[in-house]
């Protein structure tokens, strides 16, 4: 397993312990057949293909059940007001800054039916200041997920109070 897998294991258990929506993450054995039979097990990255390599990885369980469920990766502007746990970006920001997370929140939407959407967090795995970012001067909002205003976030003020004992 790669550090980025143990650093996103170990911020994703973390997430779990605080009640934040994260998704399931264990360690599975891929093998050298499953590689070369299974052709969705490809990595594609600035226009060149490689395959994984046999061994333990880090598996993440899905957002949410796909037969009772849509999942998108996007939600635009105007229906963050319908996200249900709006607060757990406030809740999120908390852990992005005591772990270092030294990428863009990232979050996945679900939504069952027509009752609005429901966040779930994924990919920890820059938390714990991989590339020895430094965070004298951090502004309060980087971290979160790029079209959430912060202002908005009813919890503002208790996210600030939290940050400041971090």
């Amino acid at each position: 397993m790669f550090a980025s897998s143990a650093n996103e294991m170990l911020a994703t258990r973390l997430g779990q312990l605080l009640g934040l929506p994260v998704p399931r993450v264990e360690p599975i054995e891929v093998s050298k057949w499953l590689i070369e039979h299974a052709r969705d097990l490809r990595i594609e990255l600035a226009g060149t293909t490689a395959s994984w390599k046999p061994g333990i990885h880090l598996a993440s369980l899905y957002a949410d059940d796909p037969a009772e469920s849509q999942v998108f990766d996007y939600l635009p502007e105007a229906l963050m007001d319908s996200v249900h746990n709006l607060a757990d970006f406030g809740r999120v920001l908390v852990l992005d800054r005591w772990a270092c997370n030294c990428d863009g929140r990232q979050a996945v939407f679900s939504r069952r039916g027509k009752r609005g959407y429901f966040a779930t967090f994924i990919d920890q795995g820059y938390c714990f200041k991989r590339r020895g970012v430094e965070f004298s001067g951090f502004s309060l909002a980087r971290g979160l997920c790029p079209k959430l205003r912060l202002p908005e976030c009813n919890e503002l003020g208790r996210v600030r109070a939290a940050l400041s004992r971090a």
